[in-house]
């Protein structure tokens, strides 16, 4: 039997839906941080003129209104402080957000791009334009090694004053290239975003574990993952196959309830599932 623990989750949802998969509600999520990039974490409470800009945005959920909201009134210290949790799980999709910035005279301020201010772009830029802004996006590929080693650096200093090395979990993975549907095996069409999302999560993975240390709890995605079609939050390739959060779920009842882990082990038994499952469809 294993006692109830609390998680902190900063990431996407290949941190948080396994949690879904519990046969028992062991794991209690005390926050989960999404679609807020690693690079803003430090950033001080954005003044009115910008947080005005929740109730100009046709959300498509109040999920991603709230995360917008957490940007623009929250920082990593006050959520690692009021969030304290058994453990911290945590992965890299967030350091490869666009980002908006706002300059109004001497005065910068920034934005995580999501998918709703993609999606109202013409808008947004008027919106602040019309107040005098000078609103420009930063693309995740011009952002330089040094910056991103610097972010990287900075939140793994304030991580450790929180947690120690055996509470803390990051999840590595890659989008994927594959998904199934009906009995078969087909590629996603956008390839170029694959590739540049994943060399920027690859980078940032080293880099955490060069600055949080290789004492820390790292699982590693299934080499041969896939996506799922009738995942309940549609096609994309972060939504994965069931198979991908059990064995996310495995590895983190593993690493609270054993002295000795092995998660390669979980690791490649899963991927024999996978391949038997899914890389015999005619």
């Amino acid at each position: 039997m294993i006692d109830q623990v609390s998680v902190i989750i900063l990431g996407c949802c290949m941190s948080r839906d396994f949690l879904d998969f519990q046969n028992q509600s062991v794991i209690q999520i005390n926050k989960f941080v999404s679609q807020n990039s690693f690079h803003l974490l430090f950033q001080e409470q954005l003044p009115k003129e910008i947080t005005k800009l929740k109730d100009f945005i046709p959300w498509k959920t109040k999920w991603n209104s709230s995360c917008f909201e957490l940007e623009c009134t929250t920082n990593l210290d006050y959520l690692l402080r009021n969030y304290k949790s058994d453990y911290l799980i945590f992965d890299t999709y967030n350091m490869t957000f666009d980002i908006l910035e706002i300059v109004k005279n001497s005065l910068k301020f920034y934005l995580t791009m999501s998918i709703d201010l993609y999606e109202n772009k013409n808008a947004l830029m008027n919106f602040f334009s019309s107040q005098g802004f000078y609103p420009r996006i930063i693309y995740s590929e011009e952002i330089s090694n040094y910056m991103l080693e610097k972010s990287i650096k900075n939140i793994s200093s304030l991580i450790k004053q929180y947690y120690e090395p055996h509470q803390i979990i990051l999840n590595t993975f890659e989008m994927a290239k594959l998904y199934t549907s009906n009995d078969k095996l087909l590629n996603f069409k956008n390839d170029f975003n694959i590739k540049k999302i994943n060399k920027i999560m690859k980078k940032s993975n080293k880099l955490f574990v060069k600055y949080l240390g290789d004492e820390i709890h790292l699982i590693k995605s299934p080499v041969n993952c896939i996506a799922n079609s009738n995942h309940r939050w549609g096609l994309y390739n972060l939504h994965m196959i069931d198979e991908y959060y059990l064995y996310l779920l495995e590895c983190f009842n593993s690493i609270i309830k054993a002295k000795k882990i092995n998660l390669n082990k979980i690791k490649t038994r899963f991927e024999n599932v996978i391949q038997q499952k899914y890389y015999t469809f005619s």
